[in-house]
């Protein structure tokens, strides 16, 4: 998955000063003044003094992420602030000050649900490697995207084993297991600080970023509410024996002189009976993203399972009626 990376922080040269380092068009500079609260959390030290006991083999700046995705002119942003690392020691300009970057990786704001639902992932990738995005992209192991590497990616909306994730979250693999369990059953796109020290920082950056989750050291895998169980039988009846065929389609809306649209229809074509749909969702200028098409897709597919549909084919349903 091609996913873009933003890097923001000072340059080592005297006269460098900050700049962005790589970022996308629609990262905007309003979006950069956005997060300069989060980015400002370092502006009192690294407080290893105060919480000695995060600061072990592994620096906890760079293991703590706000996820946030907020309308134009902004985006959606997976981000950290972290000092840079060169190798020898904590990366320094001419003055002897530390370099400290903003970054992460981003999206355009009509791509926030499966942004979010892919946070889990990205923060796998994240995780896998202790460098920062800076110094992977000064010294060219990185460019301004990233094509998450498949073993990476894991779905959230089904079972699967997270093997690669207990070896690469450590002591974080409680809390990254929980927002798992959450993204499933969540009904909207949240934002939410994740890492050891998103308690820390939850206080000051809460009211913000309107931070509604926060996944820390002392998160624990709890069971979470299924909204599906709260559709209760009113009556049982016998079955008929009838069945209805649904097939998921996408219509499109093409009226001359309106703005493009799409949206998915559960649609029996035998009996044109009324289809399920879904609201009507703007066509960007870049088109439909493969990746948010079968995302709803497999988000249909999971609406129908509920129902007790049976899927006889791919994307076609049967319904007892």
């Amino acid at each position: 998955m091609l996913t873009d990376i933003m890097i923001y922080g000072r340059g080592r040269d005297r006269l460098e000063g900050y700049r962005s380092f790589a970022a996308p068009e629609y990262f905007t500079d309003e979006m950069l003044s956005a997060m300069m609260s989060f980015f400002g959390m370092h502006d009192e030290g690294d407080l290893s003094d105060a919480y000695p006991e995060l600061f072990g083999s592994r620096d906890p700046w760079g293991r703590t992420y706000i996820f946030i995705a907020m309308p134009a002119p902004y985006c959606c942003a997976l981000l950290r602030t972290t000092r840079v690392h060169d190798g020898d020691g904590w990366m320094t300009e001419v003055r002897g000050k530390e370099i400290w970057s903003l970054e992460g990786l981003c999206a355009p704001f009509e791509d926030k649900e499966l942004f979010f639902a892919m946070a889990p992932s990205l923060i796998l990738w994240l995780e896998s490697d202790p460098r920062s995005l800076y110094e992977r992209h000064l010294s060219g192991d990185i460019s301004d995207s990233i094509d998450i590497p498949d073993k990476y990616i894991i779905d959230p909306y089904r079972d699967v084993p997270y093997d690669i994730a207990y070896e690469v979250m450590g002591d974080s693999f409680d809390a990254w297991s929980q927002l798992m369990r959450e993204i499933r059953t969540c009904n909207g796109v949240r934002h939410f600080l994740f890492g050891p020290m998103a308690e820390i920082f939850a206080p000051s950056l809460r009211s913000d970023y309107n931070i509604t989750a926060v996944y820390g050291r002392d998160t624990d895998p709890m069971p979470v509410h299924d909204p599906f169980e709260d559709i209760h039988m009113i009556c049982a009846s016998d079955r008929s024996g009838k069945v209805r065929r649904r097939e998921l389609r996408m219509a499109v809306n093409d009226i001359d002189g309106a703005y493009p649209e799409y949206r998915w229809l559960l649609a029996d074509t035998a009996s044109q009976a009324d289809p399920l749909t879904t609201g009507w969702e703007p066509i960007p200028a870049s088109g439909i993203d493969v990746y948010s098409m079968l995302a709803e897709a497999d988000t249909a597919k999971a609406f129908a399972d509920k129902l007790g549909w049976t899927e006889d084919a791919p994307y076609s349903f049967i319904e007892e009626v």
